[in-house]
């Protein structure tokens, strides 16, 4: 039982407060009596006096309120009784685990335990039978990401975006699809993907262009001339930010595998040649490419960009 006491000048008094993020919705109070001017106010508002074996019900509690009981009247033998505190609240939802119960669609609530997640929201994927898929037209965000689906981890449609406002952990694949054989230039939007045989095998790459040349190439600014892979070559790393030149010899998608980038990138520009340099985004989502220029501008000769 809680007792508030007079002490002869100065009531007391108790604070009922959330903190932490955590929503009183409601409290019951069941008071056994009073003594003098006793009672509660609800964030400042209007007093209200208890009355014996009555209970009290305060509703529709904001994130921020609170619920001070108290004793005001002087005399020492003014008291309350509080018998019982029924508090009913909430726990902010901080995170979501991927589920798969209804399909591989990520932008559908029933795959999540705790809904779609959000730039608020962390997000769990384990290892579970429907493995997540960002489509071609979601927009996905989240906080911090984890990955223990192995392999590819998550997979991204050409088109589909992802935005980690905080960590990410574990492998995300990115699939473009390419409607011709004519050659395109793109970047890896992942890091740690490696075009060696087994890639350019698996993604079709052209094996034909020029005799011994890989259809994947780097742009060398110093002489405006491409430097091929060779069909034969152990193979590279994607530079994150670099672009690349490749052709498959069947049209059909392009797969990047690696882990996310969540932090800034640069990448050194060259002035020699013609002075153009072949850049790529090498993120899973959008990004401004008038800012990166407007941002850049005291190192280029003219804020434009040129697109194949």
């Amino acid at each position: 039982q809680l007792r508030l006491y007079q002490n002869a000048t100065k009531g007391g008094s108790i604070k009922i407060y959330a903190s932490g993020g955590v929503t009183i919705t409601s409290l019951v109070v069941n008071a056994s009596g009073r003594i003098g001017d006793a009672g509660y106010i609800v964030d400042g508002g209007t007093q209200t006096n208890l009355s014996a074996s009555t209970t009290y019900t305060m509703s529709n509690l904001s994130a921020t309120s609170y619920v001070e009981f108290f004793q005001r009247e002087d005399g020492s033998s003014n008291r309350i009784y509080v018998n019982t505190f029924v508090v009913t609240y909430t726990v902010p939802v901080t995170s979501t685990t991927w589920t798969g119960d209804t399909d591989t669609d990520w932008a559908t609530a029933g795959n999540w335990d705790n809904g779609v997640p959000t730039s608020s929201l962390d997000a769990t994927i384990p290892d579970v039978t429907n493995a997540p898929i960002i489509g071609a037209t979601t927009g996905a965000s989240v906080k911090d990401l984890t990955i223990n689906e192995p392999g590819d981890g998550l997979t991204i449609l050409g088109g589909g975006s992802l935005i980690v406002a905080g960590t990410s952990s574990g492998n995300i694949t990115y699939t473009r699809t390419l409607t011709t054989t004519n050659w395109y230039l793109m970047a890896s939007p992942v890091i740690g993907e490696i075009f060696d045989a087994t890639w350019r095998d698996d993604n079709n790459i052209d094996q034909t262009n020029g005799g011994s040349n890989a259809g994947i190439a780097e742009y060398v600014t110093n002489g405006d001339t491409w430097n091929y892979a060779s069909v034969t070559g152990g193979g590279s790393t994607f530079s994150d930010g670099k672009g690349y030149a490749i052709k498959q010899d069947l049209a059909g998608n392009i797969s990047f595998t690696g882990t996310m980038n969540v932090g800034d990138e640069s990448i050194s520009l060259f002035t020699t040649g013609n002075g153009y340099n072949l850049l790529g985004n090498p993120y899973p989502s959008y990004i401004n490419s008038a800012s990166i220029l407007t941002a850049n501008s005291g190192s280029l000769d003219t804020e434009t960009t040129w697109i194949w």
